[in-house]
């Protein structure tokens, strides 16, 4: 079983950072925590404002936190629900300003702290960053091919599309010759381009 070190997590988030233009600590499978437990047996407080019951509709919703994310998982969606939905093989995750390492239940209820990581499906790495608690920028990039599927945002776009495709699905956004992004008044999206396709994408919250 992969495991990532505290330098490798260093490199990666640096490396996914230039990619898409945008300490740790190993926490084992999600059902070591309580992450799995049903809703209804959590804690009522934790995270309970962080969460949407909003669907995604038809078209493209730029106000709808669930369009900011990939397999479930949202911008926003506190970082228990999250993982329990990915329930990753690794997870590693550190502060960062002082690289230490944090836990679940540390950065659930953490308010202020901004921690980064890298989580492991199927020994793809998965970039986050949570703050408050909930998920404020996930990252895409350096995906198989034959693995894109399994990273496809909430709305089916994956790496190795093409750029015309976006248009078709999210509509009009803003364009450079390296990145179309959308924009709502609390989240954003950012794929990066290369030759007109897709090679990775950023979700994150808007910053005022």
């Amino acid at each position: 079983m992969m495991k990532v070190k505290n330098g490798l997590l260093a490199t990666m988030l640096i490396t996914g950072l230039l990619v898409t233009g945008c300490g740790a600590n190993n926490i084992a499978a999600p059902e070591q925590s309580n992450v799995d437990q049903p809703a209804s047996e959590k804690p009522a407080e934790k995270n309970e404002a962080n969460t949407s019951d909003k669907q995604l509709g038809a078209t493209f919703d730029p106000e709808n936190p669930k369009e900011y994310g990939i397999r479930g998982i949202y911008i926003g969606q506190g970082i228990e629900e999250a993982m329990g939905i990915l329930k990753p093989v690794k997870a590693d995750f550190m502060d960062s300003i002082t690289r230490e390492p944090r836990t679940i239940e540390q950065m659930a209820a953490s308010k202020g702290e901004m921690t980064m990581g890298i989580l492991l499906i199927d020994q793809i790495p998965l970039m986050v960053q949570v703050q408050d608690g909930v998920l404020s920028s996930i990252m895409v990039g350096g995906i198989p091919e034959e693995k894109k599927q399994d990273f496809a945002t909430n709305r089916g776009v994956t790496v190795y599309d093409k750029a015309e495709k976006l248009q078709e699905v999210y509509g009009n956004g803003e364009e450079t010759e390296t990145e179309i992004s959308y924009k709502g008044s609390k989240y954003k999206v950012a794929f990066s381009l290369n030759q007109e396709e897709i090679i990775g994408y950023r979700f994150d919250i808007v910053t005022k």
